[in-house]
């Protein structure tokens, strides 16, 4: 594969020569292959917002006691800590069980218990789909956490 400052006219990339590598929430590299249109489909993904995302969480309530994620490296668990890089544009994907009849309002908070994080959030607490662009500057770990269910709370840690 050509160097991309050797790429010109002439030359051009092929599926084959695409790799995207991912983290999980461990952050452990997990390499997956790609190819050039599942690429540009998810640079343009705007699933019907003005925001593309960079990556994709899909939520879901375990009872009244804990969140799980699916999508972008999630593991799975309880609660679990997702690792967000500072500029990434996040979508949680709240789909109907979550934030359906105000059972179980996910939020995004500057502390457990704490106020709404509002620095690049986009519908905290409304609607089927958050969006979050992490802050360059933001200093510390934030929290998401339900707004009926304090126990259902985790760590969104920034690297």
């Amino acid at each position: 594969m050509p160097k991309l400052t050797e790429l010109n006219a002439t030359a051009s990339l092929s599926n084959s020569d695409l790799l995207a590598v991912s983290t999980n929430t461990a952050g452990l590299a997990v390499s997956n292959s790609a190819n050039v249109q599942v690429l540009i489909q998810a640079v343009h993904r705007t699933s019907g917002s003005n925001f593309a995302s960079h990556i994709k969480f899909t939520v879901s309530a375990e009872g009244n006691t804990a969140f799980t994620f699916s999508g972008g490296g999630a593991q799975g668990s309880n609660n679990e800590a997702l690792y967000l890089y500072r500029g990434f544009t996040y979508e949680f994907d709240l789909g109907s069980t979550v934030n359906q009849g105000n059972s179980h309002l996910f939020q995004i908070r500057d502390a457990e218990d704490g106020s709404p994080f509002t620095n690049g959030v986009s519908n905290n607490s409304s609607g089927n789909t958050i969006y979050f662009t992490v802050p360059q500057n933001l200093g510390a770990n934030i929290v998401y956490q339900c707004n009926v269910h304090s126990s259902m709370v985790g760590t969104l840690v920034v690297t």
